[in-house]
């Protein structure tokens, strides 16, 4: 098991994240069904009455079987490498597991809002909080989805977005990463998703198309 300290650690408070993201809460709440969801509970070891209560290390497919992941994919580079650290042969508890996922969602939330620097809506974080928990805060640096979204595009923010596809080696396209894409992308460009809907709405409502005087 892991130890209590190492609990104890990455459960500590998060730093002020300043008016960039003002509701981080909020969006790791939307955030983290996301990340459940893709991520997946890994190597249940426990009891047959309850085999995930029990999780133990594994090595991550997707990084070429190379990096010792646990839980909701946590691994020793999650939080700048100052989180838990993972070596085969660990086990957690599903609520340790909570713990971490929560844990590494808010260490994601700070380096999201440091690149970022922009006011951002609790979907729009969300969005950006998974794609950045599943592929690295340095890959968010360097993509031109922080870019359209520094620049305020994010119907172009989320379109690039679905681009991060591949994931192994050799590379391919994994249809989990295509789902995942897509959900992260609608987060981010929930002002575009909504603005579509009430032109949809309006121009099928029974009344006809509504025009403003």
């Amino acid at each position: 098991m892991l130890s209590a300290l190492a609990m104890l650690a990455v459960l500590a408070a998060p730093a002020d994240l300043g008016d960039a993201c003002a509701e981080p809460a909020a969006a790791i709440e939307l955030a983290a069904p996301v990340v459940k969801e893709f991520e997946g509970l890994a190597r249940c070891v426990g009891p047959k009455s309850d085999p995930c209560a029990i999780l133990a290390a594994y090595p991550d497919p997707g990084v070429g079987a190379k990096l010792p992941t646990i839980g909701y994919g946590h691994t020793s580079l999650a939080g700048g490498g100052h989180g838990v650290q993972v070596r085969m042969g660990a086990t957690i508890t599903r609520l340790e597991a909570e713990a971490i996922l929560r844990a590494d969602l808010e260490a994601v939330v700070g380096q999201v809002c440091r690149l970022v620097k922009r006011p951002l809506t609790p979907p729009q974080l969300a969005g950006l909080i998974s794609f950045t928990y599943n592929l690295g805060s340095g890959t968010l640096a360097r993509s031109v989805v922080l870019r359209y979204i520094k620049a305020g595009r994010f119907d172009q923010a989320a379109r690039d977005m679905r681009r991060y596809v591949h994931a192994g080696s050799p590379k391919r396209v994994y249809p989990g990463l295509v789902k995942r894409r897509s959900a992260e992308a609608s987060l981010l460009d929930e002002e575009t998703q909504a603005g579509r809907k009430r032109v949809v709405e309006n121009e099928f409502s029974p009344q006809g198309p509504i025009h403003s005087q």
